[in-house]
Order: C-alpha cells, then structure tokens, then sequence
C-alpha cells in the first residue's frame, strides 16, 4: 500500500510539478517561494491522499487548489504583507517589454483576480476546472474574469499614457 501511495505521489510530483509551480509564482510573485509552496503542496497531498481517491473528479485539480489555498494562507500572513515584494521573477523573464509591462499589470491586480488571470492565460484552464479549483461557480469565475480583464485595461492604457 504505501510502496504504491510513494509511486502515485512521485508521478504527480513529476506530472504537476512545473505546472504548480508557474501557476504559484503567477500567484505569489516569487518562484524560490512558489517552489516551497509546491511541496507544501504534495506534503499536504500525500497527508491526505485518500481523499483524492475519495471522490475528487480530477488530481490535477485538487492539487492546484491545495496550492491556491497554501497560496492564499501565505499571503495572508503578516510577513508577506510587510515586505516588500520580491522582483526575482520579473528579473529572470526575459520578454519585450510590452510583455513584460502585461506582467506587471497582472501583479498589481487583487489577489482575487490575479488567481482567475493566472489559471486561465497562464495555466490554460476553462471556467469549470477553474471553478472546481478556486471552489466557486463557473458564472463566478466568469464575472471575476470580467472584473480583470476590465482592471488590466485600465492598468494597461494607464502605461500606455506614461509612455
């Protein structure tokens, strides 16, 4: 039995890994923290594997909810409230800086939001597995997609007139 629960959870790690850990540094702003929160994330899967096999419609769901939820508990924390964010990611992308300017936009959106932007341009989801996810209803999903694409707008045509 756990020689088989070790077998499962190496293929998750090795199936989900680099996928959890763009979609937590698209959510946190920093992927040396987006890589603990990754194996928080499968620490928390192999704690609670049976629930997986208890119903879960889908693994790669329910490992990136653990990974929003974990994400969302540290940005509740008063340590990543107070410093100030991390720019390790923005330095290690190399993109035009119209990409780059789309980025820093996504950032400065509410967390809220920037989970729905996250899942759904940078993780490719549709609105049901990002509902399942997030644990909200495909019409909320879709109203929070609205209100970002709205904000990112003007986000955006605000950089535009600095320019």
């Amino acid at each position: 039995m756990n020689a088989d629960r070790e077998n499962e959870l190496a293929r998750m790690m090795h199936t989900y890994g680099s996928m959890l850990t763009g979609l937590c540094a698209g959510l946190l702003g920093d992927r040396y923290l987006a890589q603990d929160i990754v194996q928080e994330t499968f620490l928390k899967a192999w704690k609670h594997f049976d629930t997986l096999r208890g119903g879960q419609p889908s693994e790669k769901a329910w490992l990136c909810r653990i990974a929003v939820n974990l994400c969302r508990d540290h940005q509740r924390t008063r340590w990543f409230r107070l410093v100030i964010p991390d720019e390790t990611l923005m330095e290690t992308i190399e993109a035009p800086q119209e990409d780059r300017s789309i980025l820093e936009a996504v950032y400065a959106l509410p967390a809220r939001l920037r989970e729905v932007v996250v899942l759904h341009y940078y993780q490719n989801m549709d609105a049901t597995e990002m509902a399942r996810v997030l644990g909200m209803t495909p019409s909320a999903v879709y109203r929070r997609l609205r209100q970002a694409r709205g904000k990112l707008e003007h986000l955006l045509k605000g950089a535009d007139d600095n320019e």
